[in-house]
């Protein structure tokens, strides 16, 4: 028998959490994408964050990251601020609906990463997350001139 190819691991992994991580936040009225960006604001709710700052942090480009705030906007789960010290800025704020859905996305987070770790022993996921680090580090330098 053939050995898959990483490539096609990191496919499949990917098409099946997204489809399952969407499918729990459907519950919510959010996307994976949305639920990222609402825990990427509750992790630094003590700093200014603006869309650029989103962008870089989730590895995302100004259009996609434009869209779906809008969308966030609609739904009532962020507000954009006007920034005293720069009028041009606008800071991305959580609203009261989505700091009561962050425990539940949080929960369905940590049920995910259970399911996909379930037959690791602790040293296993240690290297699993050393060498997933890696992974991204290497695919990362290949990217960084775009």
């Amino acid at each position: 028998m053939k050995e898959k190819i990483y490539f096609m691991y990191f496919q499949q992994i990917d098409n099946a959490l997204g489809k399952k991580f969407n499918n729990d936040m459907k519950q919510l009225n959010l996307t994976r994408s949305q639920s990222d960006i609402i825990r990427y604001l509750d992790d630094n709710s003590d700093k200014k964050i603006f869309q650029k700052d989103i962008e870089k942090a989730l590895k995302l480009k100004n259009p996609t990251v434009t869209g779906t705030l809008n969308r966030m906007e609609e739904k009532g789960f962020v507000i954009r601020e006007i920034d005293d010290e720069n009028k041009r800025n606008k800071i991305i704020k959580l609203t009261k609906k989505a700091h009561e859905t962050i425990e539940e996305i949080k929960l369905r987070v940590i049920e995910t990463e259970e399911i996909m770790s379930k037959d690791l022993n602790n040293d296993e996921k240690k290297l699993l997350n050393k060498y997933l680090g890696q992974v991204l580090k290497n695919i990362e330098e290949i990217n960084k001139g775009e």
